[in-house]
């Protein structure tokens, strides 16, 4: 004992340990004293194993309940025995624990649970964002896709899915121009710039057209109009939102609106029988020549014919004889004119021709062409078909009124010398 004693005062259990293992109860003698101060030993050693097991976590070392030595230990294992059971129940989630008994390791311990509440009550927020965004997205009527900076799909609501005919986990993680947007209208590839996501995140600018097309899984192209915003983290673009809408349905409607607007400018602008230029449509187009030539101090003509003797041919073949030899007038000098003259029906048997940046005599060769034309034509009826022509050419500040009143003396002076000839004026 005297050794062990030694050794343990002088290098500590672990030497004494080692040296003289201790073996309690074997000093024979009966001397109190030193019974005192191996029962003290004992207890030190004891409690130095206990405190070694406490040190590398081990709280389920036993210790004698008289060992007054390791009563701070004791009670230091108990508290950690049931910070061990705390740990467990903030791990299942409940976060209402506290310690107070641990010092600064308490007000630590305390503030990570606060930490931990704050955290969870955060993320909860973030759910519930999520969740209330999904459910918007979800009732949209637009397609709406969210890509990385890389442009792959992190987010897609269901209307996406539907026009683009893809399931979300098709979508998901895959590159939004190698997907849905890769070809144009006629079938070539996108280009590089055409590439509008990769523009709206290196630009960081919001990009927007009224039509571009895209693809469905199918195959199939149908338009849309885009709206691209870049997704903002500070002064970094992390990605790019896409909304976009199906224009098919509304295509067609502007298609039909357009033809429909074509059908009635046709109907305010032509002649219904002839499908020539009407007198109202000619009027406004003399306007414009006579507003150009006063401009620009250029010339231009006006021929004004009629058919001769047309009220014979209704009366002797009919008007709708009558009306076929008006057709095909309406052809046969339609073929004798420039692509720039305008040809118009002026009312009843007399038609007119605007014949721009020409001069009289020009335009008295053209309708000299014209009467011939006519005069050689085999009509539908068994009868000869001429027309009488008056011309002129417009004099600088004359109004249109005049014009066409010098035009149709002309007319009058052919049909009253003889018809079938051209006048000029």
């Amino acid at each position: 004992m005297e050794t062990y004693l030694k050794t343990l005062l002088s290098s500590g259990v672990e030497r004494a340990e080692k040296a003289y293992p201790f073996e309690d109860g074997n000093d024979s003698r009966e001397d109190p004293f030193w019974n005192a101060v191996s029962q003290y030993v004992a207890m030190v050693r004891e409690a130095y194993f206990h405190n070694k097991a406490l040190a590398t976590g081990d709280l389920s070392a036993e210790i004698s309940s008289r060992n007054m030595i390791s009563m701070p230990s004791k009670a230091l294992q108990s508290n950690l025995r049931h910070l061990v059971w705390q740990t467990k129940r903030i791990k299942d989630g409940d976060l209402n624990q506290r310690i107070d008994f641990l010092g600064d390791f308490s007000s630590a311990f305390n503030a990570l649970i606060e930490g931990l509440k704050q955290k969870r009550a955060l993320e909860r927020q973030v759910a519930e964002n999520e969740n209330r965004l999904r459910t918007i997205t979800s009732v949209l009527g637009d397609g709406l896709i969210v890509t990385d900076r890389e442009a792959h799909i992190t987010f897609c609501n269901p209307e996406a899915c539907a026009m683009l005919k893809f399931s979300p986990r098709e979508l998901l993680g895959s590159g939004f121009h190698e997907k849905a947007h890769f070809q144009q209208s006629d079938g070539r590839k996108i280009s590089d710039s055409g590439k509008f996501v990769f523009r709206t995140i290196k630009g960081k600018t919001l990009y927007r057209s009224e039509e571009m097309s895209f693809t469905r899984s199918d195959g199939q192209l149908f338009p849309v109009s885009v709206s691209c915003s870049p997704l903002r983290e500070g002064e970094v673009c992390s990605g790019a939102v896409i909304a976009f809408r199906d224009i098919t349905e509304q295509k067609k409607y502007q298609e039909s609106l357009e033809y429909i607007n074509k059908i009635l400018k046709r109907q305010t602008t032509t002649d219904n029988l002839t499908g020539l230029f009407n007198r109202q449509y000619f009027n406004e187009a003399l306007s414009k020549e006579v507003n150009k030539a006063s401009r620009h101090n250029t010339l231009f003509s006006l021929i004004i014919f009629d058919i001769d003797k047309f009220k014979d041919i209704n009366d002797t073949f009919g008007h709708l004889a009558g009306d076929n030899v008006l057709k095909e007038i309406a052809v046969v000098v339609g073929d004798s004119l420039r692509k720039y003259d305008v040809l118009a029906r002026w009312g009843g048997e007399e038609f007119v021709i605007l014949v721009p940046e020409t001069g009289i005599q020009s335009a008295v060769d053209l309708a000299e062409r014209t009467r011939k034309n006519v005069a050689g034509f085999d009509f539908t009826i068994e009868r000869k078909v001429t027309c009488s022509f008056g011309v002129t050419e417009y004099r600088m500040g004359e109004d249109p009124v005049e014009l066409v009143n010098r035009a149709d003396e002309a007319l009058y002076q052919a049909k009253e010398t003889g018809r079938n000839k051209v006048v000029a004026r």
